[in-house]
């Protein structure tokens, strides 16, 4: 998709809507996405293009009093300025990112070329490298910054939660189902057992993380969950293979501490979650007792 400076989508929309923008000055900047996507687009026709365009919502203002701006994730904003606007110095400009409502950003931006990025939730917390901010107290779970041209846009670090007797913290990934008995939602842990740490599945009924080790199936009291990440994707694998991004979920040892990443597999009616390596030649589960190889999977992916 072409890159389009936010001075000539403005005057798209200007020129769209009948606003006379000649006399701006230094841009300040708020975001404000908008959560029903399809009005938007009858709204802004024009602006996202291409197949692979992510519509990010409206973009407002202050210099031409809440106009509303297009713009589509990926396509960059300049920002300039002669002098100071009497908030941030020569060659800086105040911009404003994020909800109206709740967990606006605002910050001093150097002039330049930015891009709209998706955030796909997150901590309030500079991703490694990055100049750009991560939310995580979005209730929308989902949100946009602004981030330097050249940066990628960022997503949550993957996030494991300590938990014990079969508790499940809220946000858990749900990662299958249980059937028999009654269809019951599996979450996805992992436990440290023989000098390892290895995924796995937890319910209540349970009372701790089920993990295939040795040819049976052990129920570990102490354990970790992992929470719920809008980056997580699950991909099809077979025969012990790796997709790329997959997600670590431990280490085997012995033998040589072999990374572990979480897996589940279709078995006995049910989806299960557990773990895969090369060597297993599939996804390693535990299940009534014992525990069982399924050759084909799901390996969970971080996009």
């Amino acid at each position: 998709m072409k890159k389009m400076s936010v001075a000539l989508t403005m005057a798209m929309i200007a020129f769209a809507f009948g606003y006379n923008t000649a006399n701006a000055g230094s841009l300040t900047v708020e975001a404000g996405p908008i959560w029903n996507n399809n009005d938007a687009k009858n709204k802004c026709p024009n602006v996202c293009k291409g197949k692979n365009a992510k519509w990010t919502g409206h973009w407002w203002t202050t210099v031409w009093g809440k106009m509303s701006v297009c713009q589509c994730e990926g396509i960059s904003i300049t920002f300039k300025a002669s002098k100071g606007d009497g908030k941030c110095p020569s060659g800086y400009v105040l911009a404003t990112a994020g909800d109206a409502r709740a967990n606006q950003q605002k910050a001093c931006k150097a002039l330049g070329t930015w891009y709209i990025a998706r955030l796909a939730g997150g901590g309030s917390m500079d991703g490694p490298g990055y100049k750009c901010k991560i939310r995580d107290k979005d209730r929308r779970g989902m949100g946009h910054s602004l981030c330097k041209k050249g940066n990628p846009p960022v997503s949550p670090p993957v996030k494991w939660v300590g938990a014990s007797g079969g508790s499940v913290p809220s946000n858990a990934l749900k990662g299958g189902m249980e059937h028999p008995p009654g269809k019951q939602t599996l979450y996805v842990c992992r436990a440290q057992f023989k000098g390892g740490t290895h995924p796995g599945k937890v319910r209540s009924a349970f009372r701790g993380c089920n993990i295939g080790w040795g040819g049976r199936e052990h129920a570990v009291r102490n354990y970790q969950v992992l929470l719920n990440n809008p980056s997580f994707r699950w991909v099809r694998a077979s025969n012990g293979a790796i997709p790329k991004g997959a997600v670590k979920g431990g280490m085997e040892h012995p033998p040589g501490k072999q990374t572990l990443y979480v897996c589940r597999a279709q078995f006995k009616g049910g989806t299960h979650p557990g773990k895969v390596r090369a060597a297993f030649r599939g996804c390693n589960i535990g299940w009534g007792g014992g525990e069982h190889a399924v050759r084909n999977y799901e390996v969970l992916v971080k996009k």
